[in-house]
C-alpha cells in the first residue's frame, strides 16, 4: 500500500480508506461499485458546515489578500465553485464597486447568489463556455474536487485578463489528515506541490500561506504570458511529498487503533458529527457507543443509529475520544473538562503539525 502512496505522491493526490485500502487517486477515481454516497462528502459546497469557510474566514482572507497585492477599486470577480455566495457576500462589501459573477455546476443557490449586491451573473455551465475575461478568479475549496487540476486551470487561465489575479483555498491533509478521507476530495496537495501545480498552469505566485484558515492553504497568484514546463518532480521534493502522506496515513490508522483499544475496556464516544467522526464510526461501528457533539440541532438526536449527547450529558463510565488534529482536540479537552477529564486526544504526530 504505502509503494502505492509513494507512485500516488508523485502528482500530489491520494486518498486512502484504511479499512478497505481503496486509493482515490486523482486521475481515476475508484471505489467498491456498490458503496453509496459518504456522510463524509462534506466539502462539496461553500456554506458553513460543507466546506467549513465562514462568512467572517472569507472576509480573513480577503483582507490577507489586501496586504500583499493592490486590488484596485473596480473590476469584475468570478468566483468559481461560488456554493451559496460567502466569498461573493465578503467580497462585495469590501470591494463594493467590482462586478461579481458566481459559477456552479447547477442552479441550486440561482437565487440565493443573484439578490447579492454587486452580483451581474450567475452560471451553471462549463467553465469553458464563458466568453467573459475577468479580473480575478477566486477558487474556494474548489480545486480539491477536479480530477485534472492543470488542465482545469489552463481554463481558469484563459477567463482571465492580462495580469488578472487568481485566488484558491484548499485542505492541507498534511496538517488535517482527514482530508484523506473525504470521497469527493480527488486532488490532494502539499503546498510546494500546490505551487509547482500553480506556475506550470501559467501563473506566477504572488502570495501563499498556511496561517489565515486553520488545516487550510490560501495562495495567490497572478496570470503569466507563457506556461512553464512540467519538470519531473525532483528527488528531494517527491522524498518530502511522499514522506508527508505515509505519515499522514499512518496517523490515521493510529486513530483506529487508539480508539479501538480504548474500547476494549470503556463505553466510548466519538466527538463530533462531521467528517473526522464520521469517518472513525465506520471503521469501528461496533465499539462506538455514542456521539458526543454541541451543535444545538444534533443534539439528542440520533446519528448513524447512535445518540448524540451534549458534553454534560455523557453517560457515566465512559470515554469521549476526540478525532481531530492534536492541536485542536487538546483545546476542546481543555475547554470541555469542566464536564470531567474523559476526554481522550488523539495520539501525536508532528508530521502535519507544518507543511513539509
Amino acid at each position: 500500500m504505502l509503494a502505492l502512496a509513494e507512485r500516488l505522491s508523485q502528482t500530489g493526490a491520494a486518498l486512502f480508506f484504511p479499512s478497505s485500502n481503496l486509493v482515490f487517486d486523482g486521475l481515476v477515481p475508484f471505489r467498491k461499485a456498490n458503496d453509496a454516497v459518504s456522510p463524509c462528502c462534506e466539502y462539496g459546497r461553500q456554506n458553513d458546515q460543507s466546506k467549513g469557510l465562514s462568512q467572517s474566514r472569507s472576509e480573513s482572507i480577503l483582507v490577507q489578500i489586501q496586504n500583499q497585492v493592490l486590488i484596485p477599486e473596480a473590476g469584475t470577480l468570478l468566483d468559481v465553485g461560488c456554493g451559496n455566495g460567502n466569498l461573493l457576500r465578503s467580497f462585495s462589501k469590501l470591494y463594493p464597486s467590482w462586478k461579481l459573477s458566481g459559477l456552479e455546476f447547477d442552479d441550486q443557490n440561482r437565487s440565493c447568489i443573484e439578490k447579492i449586491n454587486n452580483v451581474s451573473a450567475f452560471y451553471s455551465c462549463d467553465l469553458s463556455a464563458i466568453a467573459e475575461q475577468f479580473d480575478m478568479i477566486s477558487m474556494i475549496h474548489c480545486l480539491e474536487h477536479i480530477i485534472n487540476p492543470v488542465d482545469f486551470l489552463l481554463k481558469v487561465k484563459d477567463n482571465l485578463g492580462p495580469q488578472g489575479l487568481l485566488l484558491i483555498e484548499i485542505p492541507s491533509y498534511t496538517f488535517n489528515p482527514f482530508d484523506l478521507v473525504i470521497a469527493d476530495h480527488c486532488t490532494h496537495l502539499d503546498m510546494n506541490n500546490l505551487k509547482k501545480l500553480i506556475e506550470c498552469s501559467g501563473f506566477e505566485i504572488v502570495f501563499a500561506s498556511t496561517e489565515i484558515v486553520p488545516k487550510e492553504m490560501t495562495l495567490l497568484a497572478r496570470k503569466n504570458s507563457e506556461s512553464k514546463t512540467l519538470l519531473p518532480i525532483s528527488e528531494t521534493a517527491l522524498a518530502n511529498s511522499h514522506r508527508g502522506l505515509v505519515a499522514a496515513i499512518a496517523w490515521l490508522k493510529k486513530i483506529i487503533s487508539s480508539a479501538s483499544q480504548i474500547a476494549t475496556y470503556d463505553e466510548l464516544g466519538v466527538f463530533g458529527t462531521s467528517i473526522a467522526g464520521t469517518w472513525l464510526y465506520n471503521e469501528m461501528p461496533d465499539n462506538v457507543s455514542f456521539f458526543v457533539d454541541e451543535d444545538p440541532d444534533r443534539i439528542n438526536r440520533s446519528f448513524l443509529g447512535r445518540p448524540v449527547y451534549h458534553p454534560d450529558n455523557i453517560p457515566e463510565k465512559s470515554v469521549v475520544f476526540i478525532p481531530l488534529p492534536p492541536v485542536f482536540a487538546s483545546g476542546i479537552a481543555e475547554r470541555l473538562k469542566i464536564y470531567g477529564n474523559r476526554f481522550v486526544l488523539p495520539p501525536l504526530n508532528p508530521a502535519h503539525v507544518r507543511e513539509l
